[in-house]
């Protein structure tokens, strides 16, 4: 048993097929390459937090695995899109938390339900922006057993998806945007 203190770190001594086993904590992380086949999962589940500080957490390249067990993911933001998982390769999540994230362009949290005074509005282009409040995906994506919270995008509140998706046994919960709510 070899203790990491950071997820990045962890990453970068892995080699294919890692397994990283994740103690009781919050670690606030970032900009988390996965271009591997990599298992991220708690120890205890429900007593891992991994809070992205309003910046997007991992991206997963084409040729990349990312399978996450029992960890709340929280508080990512990208004006692109996919502020927690920006999917490119295969992502399956189980039994965690994805919360508190935002791909809107401003990192607001949004009223989509009144009426907008014309004459005194701006408008913002956000054709290729804001998709994905949680995640973009691309690739594969599976979920099982999570519950997926208060995110907010332009396009796809939690998820936007453009690749394989399936859902499973999963709650999605007070996620906003302009153009579906959840997905």
């Amino acid at each position: 048993f070899n203790p990491y203190s950071t997820i990045a770190f962890a990453l970068s001594k892995s080699f294919n097929h890692a397994v990283i086993n994740v103690i009781k904590g919050t670690f606030i992380e970032s900009n988390l390459i996965i271009d591997k086949n990599i298992t991220i999962s708690a120890v205890n589940p429900g007593n891992v937090v991994i809070n992205a500080n309003n910046k997007q957490l991992f991206t997963i390249a084409s040729n990349g695995t990312l399978t996450v067990n029992g960890i709340t993911f929280k508080n990512g933001f990208d004006v692109d899109g996919g502020s927690l998982f920006k999917n490119n390769g295969s992502l399956f999540i189980n039994n965690s938390v994805i919360s508190n994230s935002s791909s809107y362009y401003d990192n607001s949290n949004p009223v989509f339900d009144h009426i907008v005074d014309e004459t005194s509005s701006t408008t913002i282009n956000c054709t290729r922006m804001g998709m994905g409040g949680a995640i973009l995906n691309y690739g594969t994506l599976l979920i099982n057993a999570t519950l997926i919270n208060n995110n907010f995008a332009h396009i796809g509140g939690a998820i936007a998806d453009f690749g394989k998706t399936r859902i499973n046994s999963s709650r999605f919960i007070f996620n906003k945007a302009v153009h579906g709510g959840a997905i």
